[in-house]
């Protein structure tokens, strides 16, 4: 497997480079809009709990389907990034740097599927018509699980700038 991610990373290595910052970016970029720009426009626009938590949960449904395929491209391409950079017998700040980041992005993607879980809370929640319950779901995922994953989002870009002496 190794073998195989050297030569990869040796034929490829400026595409994966450059797939693994779309990545990041579309998923940070995701992260932002949905906590900045779509929950405050339909907070303000729709007064109707229902409709309003109708939309809330379709929106939720897209971003799980766009963030999954984001990190499913983001873990896939770092692991060829990974050997192919060769941080393991690189300099140990780096090393550090790296497994710091590693750490980063596996909280994130735990954070994930917390975030999942409350949603399909939310949803059975919605279904069985307990307004509050729903509510209190979205508001945690929303206001303060997405900004989290923003957050170590942005560390783990400051991490990845740094690695590569950016």
């Amino acid at each position: 497997m190794k073998e195989f991610a050297l030569f990869v990373f040796e034929q490829y290595g400026d595409i994966l480079m450059y797939i693994h910052i779309v990545g990041v970016t579309m998923l940070l970029g995701a992260l932002f809009a949905i906590r900045f720009l779509f929950y405050s426009s339909i907070e303000k626009a729709i007064s109707d709990d229902e409709e309003r938590y109708t939309l809330y949960l379709e929106l939720l449904k897209r971003f799980f389907i766009f963030t999954i395929l984001a990190l499913f491209i983001i873990m896939i391409v770092s692991v060829f990034l990974a050997i192919g950079l060769h941080f393991k017998n690189n300099n140990p700040t780096y090393s550090a740097m790296m497994h710091i980041k590693e750490l980063v992005w596996v909280f994130i993607l735990f954070n994930m599927i917390y975030i999942y879980v409350k949603y399909k809370n939310a949803l059975k929640a919605f279904k069985k018509n307990l307004l509050i319950e729903t509510h209190e779901n979205i508001i945690l995922i929303v206001k303060y699980l997405i900004p989290i994953i923003l957050f170590f989002g942005l560390i783990a870009v400051f991490f990845g700038n740094a690695i590569r002496g950016w």
